[in-house]
């Protein structure tokens, strides 16, 4: 089964810009990767469709998920049908609750 780490990172900077068509925003930011990791497992599943866990049940995992949609997307793209099954094991952050946006403080914009 293949295993993906996905990093954590820290925004230095954010400045949201227009929303797009499909609905997130255009950004800029400056970010830097932080060692805490968050890991995916995927595997093919053999009922068919798409089966998506978290150890982290305030996570959904129906489309409002951004892995679900990514893994909806690329079958899609590919021409594949949808047949795995995906697991996110959350790291040391998962004490924090929400979405990523949601644990995202915003620091004062400060100039020289």
């Amino acid at each position: 089964m293949p295993s993906f780490s996905a990093p954590a990172k820290i925004n230095l900077s954010l400045l949201v810009r227009a929303r797009r068509d499909d609905g997130f925003h255009e950004i800029e930011t400056r970010m830097v990767p932080i060692s805490l990791c968050d890991h995916l497992d995927i595997d093919r599943c053999a009922d068919g469709g798409l089966v998506f866990t978290c150890d982290d049940p305030t996570v959904p995992g129906d489309d409002a998920n951004l892995v679900v949609r990514a893994a909806r997307l690329f079958c899609t793209t590919a021409g594949v049908a949808p047949d795995l099954r995906i697991a996110l094991h959350k790291g040391p952050s998962r004490t924090a609750r929400g979405s990523a946006a949601d644990r995202a403080m915003p620091r004062p914009r400060c100039s020289r």
